[in-house]
């Protein structure tokens, strides 16, 4: 069986040079919490973890990364609350040695798309399929925990016949394993 793996892996290393895409071994675990940037009527919150497993770019820089991502988290408004599914790409540049500024972007599933009391004051994301966008930046505290700010854009884009839409600011923790 040994013989067999590092067979495999000199095979590989020919037929896929170090120039092709590779898997880094620095998966993420990123929870954020936001509130919205602008006031409404409803206060919404949203709180979310996102997993992330990243791919670097052979030789082109060795601070960008690329990455799939899977988010689960919640939309709170006082004692409504959703959930929210999704997933999307991410992409990551490392400025210095600490600092990164990533972008993500996707889509989403609400369990809930209403949020208040109707006649009073009320929420309306106008359907369950969402699209979203963040950018941030993150400082790496310690060997594996990152803080960060990023700012999100959520929203239906002009599917449904309302679309409010939600543009928030964030905080994060991450956990590099």
């Amino acid at each position: 069986m040994h013989r067999l793996l590092t067979v495999s892996a000199i095979f590989s290393t020919l037929i896929f040079p170090h120039s092709s895409f590779a898997l880094q071994n620095e998966n993420q675990l990123r929870c954020l919490y936001y509130q919205a940037a602008t006031r409404q009527n409803v206060d919404i919150k949203i709180a979310e973890c996102s997993y992330l497993f990243p791919f670097d770019v052979g030789k082109i820089t060795d601070s960008l990364t690329f990455y799939p991502l899977l988010n689960l988290g919640a939309v709170i408004s006082g004692r409504d609350y959703g959930a929210l599914l999704g997933g999307g790409l991410g992409m990551n540049y490392s400025f210095f040695e600490k600092v990164d500024l990533y972008f993500e972007g996707g889509s989403s599933w609400l369990t809930d798309v209403e949020y208040g009391k109707r006649g009073e004051a009320l929420k309306d994301y106008g359907g369950h399929v969402m699209f979203f966008a963040k950018l941030g930046l993150q400082y790496h505290l310690l060997t594996n925990w990152a803080v960060g700010y990023s700012f999100l854009h959520l929203s239906n884009g002009n599917r449904y016949e309302v679309n409010p839409g939600f543009d928030g600011h964030g905080i994060s923790i991450s956990y590099h394993f």
